[in-house]
């Protein structure tokens, strides 16, 4: 007969996979259910037990700690196995329970039976296991049956066999909660000594449980409803630190149903609550990150391609609600002409192609308009290498797009506005060498665009202008908007010249444009040339002009002295005919000696021969003076002349000489073009630090097309109402002249058939 294996198990008795893989080595005793197993302990001693049951089945947990911790039956081998792996929560709870070790599945019969017999080996190297097996087996099969009893606390040497080595701390308690026995891990959990630690009850270590989850749990124990229980709770370690555990607490009754002893079992899980925390703490953060985030995060089934998961970022992006996505399909919120590129990189993503999904696309917004997106997408698998689902983050380019293609759009039409332009175009960067320029730079130099593209400033320029057009640069570089004109040299070596714009667009980037200048400059020539040769006619007609009135004023002078004789009747006394022959001849002589002063006044003004001298004289003296000159002309011609002089004007700095010239042509000329019976009035007075003079006549007026011709010199106006006067046109000229040549300013108000007012200040500051 070989050795004996009970497998327990809940459930029916068809025989499991595990049975049928050792019973041809092992003589295998199906006990069913879990808790059969201490009663059938009664009857045959097995060589090892294995429970092939959950961990977390109660029964299967309960059943394991009453037999390790029997004092009959502990040295029996206990072992846990699983269809799939066990995880590190299941793990503590396999050390808790006091099991001796642990099988994952899958199976095959080889291992197993090699594993089963490495632990009956084990039993062999420690005679007095086999001695208790032995003696067991013979007591079982004297007296047929055997009383299950708790190990014995006064059996020091099984006690250090069967706990002190255990990696879980171990600790026999009296009913009261007082520590009787622990091994060296529970101390060291906790930090005392075990000396310590006999002299302590366990509320002295525990930390207040505001839950009061432990106490009802021992509450049950002492009224009898429990005989184990499992919670997670915290010790106070001596150093004063938190120590989480978790704890397994079972008793032994006698046949009454009284507690005799109370074990507990401790296994340090604070590594594995810090490490909860610090997942929990990251789970946080990504739930965080997940609601809160900008970008749009999608979960999707790896096989069905439907959405199972979405944030309030991807939501509200297609303006679905996540209850509304989930369950849609891919195609269902994509846009039909991008699904085809989607797929296919999925397929490469599948086959180990691509490392990630990585693409534009359009998904469709819930009112039917396209969103334009940035998707980047991964596979998550579980950890035997299954996809599961995909993941993607999607970011929201919509507006970038719209963007792009205005963008686009502007550079389009500036291109054509560039390219259609008829004055070159140059755009250089930092050092001055052109990397872009439109058809007409390359139709006004001879050069193609890609020859332009190799050149730089200093290439294009005739060599009298480099240093003038890299000064040029220079200043365009510091951000100044510059301009000037350059010679400028053709690819066939023409040199012409061009007027350059340019700007500075950013750091590295300069744009200028030109315009032709060259028939410009030569415009420019001819008219330097032709002002020079007018300038050399005005001076020799200024000088003709000054000669020809210089030798005019003195026959004037002699027959106008004449015809004063004849007037006085000093030769004898005229008849009424030849008094009225010599006043025609002094009044035409008086009137031609008049132009010919002022055809010298202006020549000696534009040849540069007239100086102002200026003093300070009374202004009364010299308006009188005014009133003998012209009131006689005026009562000819029956015209009222009145004169109002400020009682503020006295000492007037003006040249006296000319201030008379200029005030007696202006009134002169008020009574030639003023009719019979009308009016003029002469107003003398202070304005600030001005002596304004105004003369206000009721003439003909003068047109306002005409007004601005009227300083201009020999100019006489040719209309219908001042055809009738004589002149050459020069007084008012003559007039301007000297009130430029004070400083001062003249105005002009005048109405066709109102009259016309002459105003003019002399400056007094001086």
């Amino acid at each position: 007969m070989g050795p004996v294996v009970f497998v327990a198990k809940n459930g029916s008795g068809n025989k499991s996979l595990f049975n049928s893989m050792i019973e041809n080595d092992l003589d295998v005793v199906e006990v069913t259910p879990c808790t059969s197993v201490l009663t059938m302990l009664e009857t045959t001693i097995p060589d090892i037990i294995v429970i092939d049951e959950d961990i977390n089945d109660p029964e299967a947990y309960r059943v394991c700690q009453q037999i390790k911790f029997s004092e009959k039956y502990h040295f029996i081998p206990v072992i846990f196995i699983g269809v799939s792996s066990f995880s590190g929560d299941h793990k503590l709870r396999l050390i808790g329970s006091g099991a001796d070790d642990y099988f994952e599945g899958p199976f095959d019969n080889t291992s197993i039976v090699t594993y089963l017999n490495a632990h009956l080996e084990k039993r062999r190297n420690f005679p007095w296991m086999i001695d208790k097996h032995n003696k067991l087996k013979e007591e079982v099969e004297k007296n047929g049956s055997i009383e299950p009893t708790c190990l014995d606390p006064e059996d020091e040497e099984l006690f250090k066999a069967t706990f002190q080595q255990s990696a879980v701390g171990i600790a026999q308690m009296t009913l009261e909660g007082n520590f009787q026995k622990v091994n060296e891990r529970f101390c060291e959990i906790v930090g005392y000594t075990r000396e310590e630690l006999l002299s302590m009850n366990f509320l002295d270590i525990t930390y207040p449980d505001r839950s009061g989850a432990e106490s009802k749990m021992v509450n049950k124990l002492l009224e009898g409803e429990l005989d184990s229980f499992e919670i997670e709770k915290r010790y106070i370690h001596k150093k004063g630190h938190l120590v989480w555990v978790k704890l397994y607490t079972s008793v032994s009754r006698d046949g009454s149903g009284n507690i005799t002893s109370a074990f507990a079992i401790v296994a340090d899980i604070s590594k594995q609550k810090k490490a909860e925390s610090l997942l929990y703490e990251s789970e946080s953060i990504f739930r965080i990150m997940y609601e809160s985030s900008g970008i749009g995060i999608v979960r999707m089934s790896f096989n069905d391609k439907v959405i199972e998961q979405a944030n309030g970022a991807f939501c509200k992006m297609l303006g679905y609600t996540e209850d509304e996505l989930i369950g849609k399909h891919l195609r269902d919120i994509s846009y039909f002409e991008d699904l085809p590129a989607n797929i296919d990189q999925q397929n490469q993503l599948i086959a180990g192609e691509i490392s990630s999904i990585q693409m534009e696309k359009r998904y469709l917004h819930k009112d039917g308009s396209p969103v334009w997106a940035l998707l980047n997408s991964n596979i998550i698998f579980d950890e035997q290498g299954t996809p599961l689902y995909y993941v993607g983050n999607i970011l929201d380019i919509t507006e970038i797009k719209r963007s792009q293609k205005l963008l686009k759009e502007s550079e389009a039409k500036y291109r054509k506005y560039v390219d259609n332009s008829p004055y070159p175009i140059f755009v250089a960067n930092s050092t001055g060498r052109f990397i872009d320029s439109n058809p007409a730079a390359s139709y006004v130099m001879g050069y193609t665009k890609e020859e332009i593209a190799s050149m730089s400033i200093p290439d294009i320029c005739a060599p009298e202008s480099v240093d003038k057009a890299v000064n040029h640069f220079n200043k365009v570089k510091s951000g100044e908007l510059a301009f000037d004109e350059f010679l400028f040299m053709k690819k066939d070596g023409t040199r012409f010249y061009m007027q350059v714009e340019a700007v500075k667009l950013d750091e590295d980037t300069f744009l200028g444009i030109c315009v032709d200048t060259t028939e410009r400059k030569q415009t420019e020539k001819m008219l330097v040339q032709a002002k020079l040769l007018a300038e050399d006619a005005s001076k020799s007609k200024s000088e003709f002009v000054a000669n020809i009135s210089h030798e005019l004023r003195t026959p004037l002078n002699i027959v106008i002295g004449y015809s004063d004789v004849l007037l006085s009747d000093m030769s004898g006394e005229l008849n009424e005919k030849q008094r009225k022959y010599a006043n025609n001849v002094k009044n035409a002589g008086s009137n031609l000696l008049e132009i010919v002063n002022s055809l010298i006044y202006i020549a000696e003004i534009e040849a540069g021969d007239w100086d102002i001298h200026l003093s300070k004289f009374d202004m009364l003296p010299v308006i009188e003076d005014m009133k003998k000159l012209t009131r006689a002309t005026a009562f000819k011609k029956g015209v009222s002349l009145d004169f109002d002089v400020g009682y503020d004007i006295d000492g007037t700095i003006a040249d006296k000489s000319k201030f008379m010239i200029l005030l007696h042509h202006i009134i002169g000329n008020s009574i030639k073009f003023t009719p019979s019976g009308g009016s003029i009035k002469v107003r003398i007075e202070r304005s600030g630090t001005y002596v304004l003079v105004t003369v206000t006549d009721t003439g003909i007026g003068i047109p306002e097309e005409k007004q601005e011709q009227l300083f201009d010199p020999f100019v006489q106006l040719d209309w219908s109402h001042a055809r009738s006067y004589s002149g050459m046109g020069i007084g008012l000229a003559l007039v301007k002249e000297l009130i430029d040549m004070h400083g001062g300013k003249i105005f002009l108000e005048s109405r066709v058939g109102e009259g016309t007012t002459i105003s003019f200040t002399i400056p007094q500051d001086r």
